[in-house]
């Protein structure tokens, strides 16, 4: 795997723990390259700057074959033409969490939640764009798993109700369910 580093951002003072400025780039990709979440860092335009090694196994592509692309790689064909209004909306509000499908270099689709940050850049105008990607797909199958389960059980609506393992689970599951906006 190619050693990626993330592009250079500014320097801040008391970086702490003995870190000198100069090593930090090379201690925060170690760090990043070690996550189990998937991070990208993007221009402004969209293209992708930065890949951690997480994103390359989402993406079933190395970063050399990310890193100068457009972020709509990561998309079903029929989802293309709204990176730019997401583009938009994370410039315009500074952030954006949103579900979505992701597609690897093999077709496989996968449900993500992405949350995206503005970084400003030296002049304080947007310089990059940095997304946490995080595959939903095992947490989606244990809800699956659980609402299969339910249902040969008998127990519908009584998830979670009561005592012992589950008890009160109902309402987050809920929660969670409702909450997922999820667009194919």
């Amino acid at each position: 795997m190619p050693e990626s580093v993330p592009p250079a951002m500014p320097e801040e003072s008391g970086t702490g723990h003995g870190v000198t400025p100069q090593r930090q780039p090379l201690w925060l990709s170690a760090l990043l390259d070690r996550s189990s979440v998937a991070f990208t860092v993007l221009d402004t335009t969209g293209r992708i700057v930065w890949v951690n090694a997480a994103n390359e196994r989402l993406a079933g592509r190395p970063a050399d074959q990310l890193i100068g692309r457009d972020v709509s790689v990561f998309l079903p064909p029929e989802m293309a033409g709204e990176v730019s209004a997401m583009l938009g909306r994370v410039l315009e509000q500074g952030a954006l969490k949103r579900d979505l499908v992701n597609v690897s270099a093999d077709g496989r689709r996968t449900v993500v939640r992405i949350a995206a940050e503005v970084v400003p850049g030296e002049d304080g105008a947007p310089g990059w764009i940095v997304a946490e990607v995080q595959d939903l797909s095992e947490l989606l199958g244990q809800l699956e798993r659980l609402a299969i389960g339910v249902a040969h059980s008998g127990q519908r609506g009584q998830v979670g109700q009561g005592e012992g393992r589950g008890a009160g689970l109902a309402e987050p599951l809920a929660r969670l369910e409702d909450g997922l906006e999820l667009r194919t």
